[in-house]
């Protein structure tokens, strides 16, 4: 009896003491994750983007690809070195079946299979939508606004149900592309920041981002701008119309929107504060020639387009596209990061076509098609 009494308050001492270590200087688990630093926040995603819409029509024409002088498939190669995001646009109805949702949901398969992630760009029109032009779909022309906010839904969800039921779900989902003055003109357009229509623009995002949430809520919604003038002015006002969004996308370049990075960056870091969400480019190009491959006019050409310090050259894309990397990382933010526009629309119909490529002096291959170092330092590969 004595040794059974003993041996039980030596365990009621020790459960004491357990359970009383915070006494004795210790700490609770929570104060100890908060303290120790155990629970570190989760690293920044550094975004390493190129959009390659064209490239499933390129390929139609036997175009290849190489790095050095090894041919590989293009989503390989940008694997390889480093690239871990593809942007794929979306239209509607175009008349080529380019850019439509069997092609997409494809092409978003091919890059899912190489375990890189999907950036799906509602264009929500027939063909090319950016700030000068919103083409409504031709289907949706004369609809009243409540059919065409139901279409909208409608439209969106049926997309992303499609494409995660072809093992193609978007990891980001951008509703409208460049939507500075609103989107499916006229019924979304708005010509200022005060314009009464804003309220028709603001019901139609609305309804794409409600059918984003409601079909894939794990995705990440990339509200896109232009340019950095009035970037600030206009995420103000969808914060103010209850916009939902998680991540702020500018375009950049520097012959159309300006070129101070100085501006750039402020404008990225007060986006960030403001609104607490991060900034990305979503769109920027650099010239490495300016040579033609092709009998396209191409869109820069000239001395006057480019950045002080950064010559149209191999060297100075490559040195332009670090740059912007580096600039992203100072505004900071949980993602980060560059997407590079068309790095793969290169001379595909050949040197006499009139109606080829206006970019391929601004493609990160060179006119053999080979990779250049632009893409190196865009991916971080050594």
């Amino acid at each position: 009896m004595k040794t059974k009494t003993f041996g039980n308050t030596l365990k009621l001492i020790i459960f004491i003491i357990i359970i009383n270590i915070p006494l004795f200087g210790g700490c609770s688990k929570k104060d100890s994750d908060s303290n120790s630093g155990s629970t570190t926040p989760e690293e920044p995603f550094v975004m390493r983007g190129v959009d390659i819409s064209f490239l499933p029509e390129i390929e139609t024409y036997g175009i290849k690809f190489y790095d050095n002088n090894t041919e590989m498939d293009l989503i390989k190669l940008i694997k390889a070195k480093g690239i871990n995001t593809v942007r794929i646009r979306l239209w509607y109805a175009p008349s080529d079946g380019h850019c439509g949702l069997t092609e997409v949901t494809g092409l978003a398969a091919r890059v899912k299979a190489e375990g890189l992630k999907v950036w799906l760009d509602f264009h929500y029109a027939d063909s090319w939508a950016d700030p000068q032009k919103q083409p409504i779909p031709d289907a949706w022309k004369n609809l009243s606004m409540d059919l065409l906010s139901d279409s909208v839904y409608s439209y969106t969800q049926r997309v992303l149900t499609h494409m995660i039921h072809a093992g193609a779900a978007p990891d980001y989902i951008q509703t409208g592309n460049e939507v500075n003055a609103g989107f499916m003109w006229p019924a979304g357009k708005i010509e200022n920041f005060s314009d009464p229509n804003q309220t028709n623009f603001t019901r139609l995002m609305k309804a794409a981002t409600k059918a984003t949430r409601a079909t894939l809520p794990s995705a990440k919604i990339i509200l896109h701008y232009a340019g950095y003038d009035g970037a600030e002015q206009f995420f103000a006002l969808a914060k103010k119309e209850g916009f939902t969004w998680d991540i702020q996308g500018l375009s950049y370049y520097p012959w159309w929107h300006g070129k101070s990075l100085n501006l750039l960056e402020s404008t990225m870091k007060s986006l960030n504060s403001t609104n607490k969400k991060p900034t990305i480019i979503a769109e920027a190009s650099y010239p490495f020639s300016f040579g033609w491959n092709d009998a396209t006019h191409n869109l820069v050409g000239e001395a006057s387009q480019l950045m002080n310090g950064y010559d149209a050259t191999p060297e100075g894309q490559a040195s332009y596209l670090a740059q912007l990397l580096d600039l992203c990382n100072s505004v900071g933010g949980s993602v980060r990061g560059v997407c590079y526009w068309a790095p793969e629309w290169v001379a595909f119909k050949g040197p006499n076509a009139s109606d080829g490529s206006t970019w391929e002096n601004q493609a990160l291959f060179d006119f053999q098609n080979r990779a250049l170092p632009g893409l190196d330092s865009l991916g971080g590969a050594k």
